[in-house]
């Protein structure tokens, strides 16, 4: 039985408009006493401070992570939990849509008994990324959903492969995709872990599997599977 584990944002999903500032305001209004001001000051300060880490070493913070610097230096504490802060964020920074094909690719997948996973990178962890693809109608396909924010490495880390690999107990590597639409992060990231890289790209100079959408990858699938 086959193995589709796949990237989200981008590759099922992709940008209307992210407004980072907007989901501040409302975490500054709701946890921390309005101070917007200096939400946005820690913030940027705190995103400076990983980019430049993950930048070395790949490793992944978490939006978790960050409301406890921000509860720390503003001498606040948050009375809700951390993971149900992190999702209503999520809601309002994050406005994207459904790509077209990608349900459905998940049901055809799904009907031939596939087992479909999501491996993304994001500070957001992986139970709050499922109940945000509650609204695409498409968290129903998925057996599990990884987060880097979770594993602590970001693709392309064989690091973060390795722990997905291991936790869904992946026997059969060459029954096993791993779809995305960034070449260095999944297709390079997939191949070093011996696992079937797929693209979904407009570059036709890929040597490999590379398709220009999830219409064409369906396609290929019903053909394989």
């Amino acid at each position: 039985m086959a193995i589709v584990i796949f990237d989200l944002f981008g590759t099922l999903i992709d940008k209307k408009k992210y407004d980072y500032n907007s989901a501040l305001k409302w975490l500054a209004e709701t946890y921390f006493n309005g101070e917007l001001k200096k939400l946005i000051e820690l913030s940027q300060k705190v995103k400076e401070f990983y980019l430049k880490k993950r930048q070395d070493s790949n490793m992944e913070t978490s939006f978790c992570e960050q409301l406890k610097i921000f509860e720390n230096e503003l001498h606040i504490s948050i009375s809700e939990d951390y993971l149900s802060v992190e999702e209503k964020f999520l809601r309002i920074f994050r406005d994207e849509y459904l790509l077209d094909g990608a349900e459905d690719l998940l049901k055809y997948l799904y009907n031939k008994n596939c087992s479909i996973y999501l491996f993304s990178n994001s500070i957001f962890s992986g139970k709050s990324l499922q109940c945000y693809l509650n609204k695409f109608g498409i968290d129903q396909y998925f057996q599990k959903i990884y987060s880097s924010a979770d594993i602590g490495f970001r693709k392309p880390a064989k690091e973060s492969f390795d722990v997905v690999l291991s936790d869904i107990g992946v026997i059969n590597l060459n029954e096993t995709y791993y779809v995305g639409d960034s070449f260095e992060k999944d297709y390079i990231g997939a191949l070093r872990c011996n696992i079937s890289p797929i693209l979904i790209t407009s570059n036709k100079e890929i040597q490999g599997l590379s398709f220009a959408n999830l219409n064409q990858l369906l396609n290929y699938f019903s053909k394989i599977l």
